[in-house]
């Protein structure tokens, strides 16, 4: 009797467990790719293949881009929940499209030139063969590199794109608009040489591969937008920890163009790089580095000047600036000279955009301090003169202290705050002979020309001394280490900075809050 009622009972609980499940509707959600299928878009089959979605209750359709179609307007249209869109979306949104940005997969974007190694420079290609979309918005970044380098649409022969890269191998083009984690590979293993131009080097730095959705879908269901969020970037981070098995599943159930399995091996290795960039959260915006890619918008006129993107990322992105600054960072004034003839109007136009170009190429996009870019350039010039004139040259090579634990403590905005007072430092009580810039993250250099070793000691033990004394936004005290040290003749300049670097090396070793010369 006892056996019949637990077999009843068990019974009644598996019939409960059942009814409960079957009762249980998903969420449909439906998410528009930009592209066919491939590695670029990892994540979302990891979610949806590994359940993620399924353990947020959603029921995901994943779309396949087709030829012709507009990935904005399917949002606006609500004929998508979620699209993939690429940094051009930032100019739908300044010119009024309801579209929030909800997190960016690639901090940089792998969008570039190629070509058969011959040319490695964007001011090697005029009146050479493109081969890039028709659609200009979408290879904006690209554009700009070319008008910084001084050549315009009408300096190059456009070619439509026939997205086959026997046509750069056959010599039917000289330049291809390239996918840095495509195009390379396929030359890699046809064994045939090739070159890189990519924006990034020229000043040019922009966030790739952003999930976007309409305004009304976060206002009218901000708990399954929050969970799709989630369960996506769990799946991109399990896709980035595990690429080849994350590889084999695309090969096997999404038909990702003709890839072979090692071709999709080597993209998810090289998408790694572009979204896990140094101590960035997965995903992060910020409406800074915003800010200044809507600059080359802007420039190239594809942006209105009265544009706002003020409300752009997503309140709940990891990247958030906490409070908006409403400013331009540039403006554009045009002046129209009617009685001037057209030729004179255009090359007027050309410098003046030019001239913007090259301050957004060669500033850091938040200290306005040199980049690196900048500053390599400055010191190879200054190591020739210090060669041709017997100058004394000497190099001081700065990090912020604990840097990473304010980040996580306080947070990236408090973060960049705090890296802004430290440029206007480091301005400040240098010279105007000096050049300064960001090396990278928290990382600064000094260059100082005509300036031996002992006083370039003393000028690094001043800066010491100040970033010491100063009151930050934050209590917790803020230092930071320097190496020092002086030009040797006939060295490289990577030898010269590298040895700086070491001697900062020393000085994070030995304490830190001090400098060491070497």
């Amino acid at each position: 009797m006892n056996r019949i009622i637990h077999y009843l009972i068990a019974l009644f609980i598996v019939l409960l467990t059942d009814h409960s499940q079957a009762t249980e509707i998903r969420d449909s959600v439906s998410l528009q790719l930009l592209w066919k299928h491939q590695f670029q878009f990892a994540g979302y089959y990891i979610a949806k293949e590994k359940g993620f979605y399924e353990r947020e209750n959603l029921e995901v359709e994943i779309r396949e881009y087709q030829y012709g179609m507009s990935i904005v307007k399917t949002i606006i249209d609500k004929e998508a929940d979620f699209a993939v869109g690429r940094s051009s979306i930032l100019v739908n949104k300044g010119n009024g499209s309801p579209i929030t940005a909800l997190y960016a997969t690639f901090q940089k974007s792998p969008l570039m030139l190629i070509t058969r190694g011959d040319i490695s420079s964007p001011a090697e290609l005029k009146g050479k063969r493109i081969m890039l979309t028709n659609d200009a918005l979408d290879v904006a970044e690209l554009q700009a590199m070319l008008l910084k380098a001084g050549i315009s649409t009408t300096d190059y022969i456009h070619q439509d794109h026939t997205f086959n890269i026997l046509d750069l191998i056959n010599n039917n083009t000289d330049v291809m608009g390239a996918y840095v984690a495509n195009e390379p590979f396929q030359m890699r293993r046809l064994k045939q040489p090739y070159s890189i131009i990519h924006p990034e080097d020229y000043g040019f730095d922009m966030y790739s591969d952003i999930l976007f959705t309409h305004n009304q879908t976060i206002t009218d269901n901000p708990v399954l937008t929050q969970k799709f969020i989630d369960a996506s970037v769990k799946g991109w981070r399990y896709a980035f920890n595990h690429i080849e098995e994350t590889a084999k599943l695309i090969f096997d159930n999404y038909t990702p163009q003709n890839h072979t399995l090692n071709a999709l091996i080597y993209e998810g290795k090289a998408l790694k790089k572009l979204a896990l960039v140094d101590e960035i959260p997965f995903g992060s915006m910020t409406q800074s580095r915003f800010a200044a890619m809507a600059n080359v918008y802007l420039i190239s006129g594809h942006l209105n000047k009265q544009y706002d993107i003020s409300d752009f990322i997503y309140s709940g992105n990891s990247g958030t600036d906490k409070k908006t600054n409403h400013y331009w960072l540039w403006q554009i004034a045009v002046f129209m000279v009617i009685v001037i003839g057209y030729l004179i109007y255009r090359n007027l136009i050309a410098s003046k955009r030019n001239t913007q170009l090259l301050v957004i190429a060669e500033h850091d996009q938040l200290t306005k301090l040199f980049n690196r870019h900048k500053v390599i350039a400055s010191l190879e010039e200054y190591i020739d003169l210090s060669i041709r004139y017997k100058w004394k040259l000497s190099c001081i090579f700065i990090d912020i202290d604990d840097f990473k634990e304010v980040n996580d403590t306080f947070g990236h905005n408090i973060g960049d705050h705090i890296l802004k007072d430290f440029s206007n430092i480091l301005t400040e009580h240098s010279r105007r002979t000096d050049i300064i810039g960001r090396w990278g993250g928290e990382e600064f250099i000094i260059i100082l020309p005509e300036t031996d070793l002992l006083t370039a000691d003393e000028i690094a033990n001043k800066l010491l001394q100040v970033v010491f004394n100063k009151q930050f936004c934050i209590e917790q005290k803020i230092t930071c280490s320097m190496g020092v040290t002086e030009y040797r003749e006939n060295e490289t300049h990577e030898k010269f900075i590298g040895r700086a670097d070491a001697a900062l090396y020393i000085a994070k070793h030995e304490g830190k809050n001090r400098t060491v010369v070497l």
